[in-house]
């Protein structure tokens, strides 16, 4: 088993090395990210249109279990408060993700800039608690 940890810390020592390498090549700044074409935001807002359907199977299922237990009926008044309900619970939880997101901006920013640096920070720490242990071992 030594010589799994002692190997070990041969690959913990590369990728801790190699990740502090690259971070001094990869930083990303605002004026490097360019946008893509209007054409592939056209084929994005497809895909994403194309996923939000499944919700509407969920919504057919859930009415038809609701209506089974008479819990829902299918007339003007109970799907207008569904529709209205299902309406602005979309609008709360989309106004919720771009409020989410632009205060975490500056924060994913950082991580983005620094990820090799993280990542390497923790390899590096692996990598002493491997040779601690492996002299451990050995005295």
């Amino acid at each position: 088993t030594m010589l799994f940890r002692e190997i070990g810390l041969g690959i913990f020592l590369t990728l801790t090395f190699y990740f502090f390498w690259t971070s001094k090549k990869m930083t990303i700044r605002e004026r490097d990210v360019k946008l893509k074409s209007k054409r592939s935001r056209f084929f994005l807002g497809l895909l994403l249109s194309a996923i939000n359907l499944f919700p509407i199977p969920y919504y057919v299922f859930v009415s038809v279990t609701l209506a089974s237990y008479d819990y829902f009926t299918f007339d003007l008044t109970s799907t207008s408060i569904f529709v209205f309900g299902s309406g602005v619970g979309a609008f709360i939880a989309f106004y919720c993700y771009i409020a989410f997101f632009k205060k975490l901006e500056k924060q994913t920013k950082f991580l983005i800039n620094n990820m090799n640096y993280i990542i390497g920070s923790i390899t590096g720490l692996v990598s002493i608690l491997t040779l601690i242990n492996i002299i451990n071992y050995y005295w």
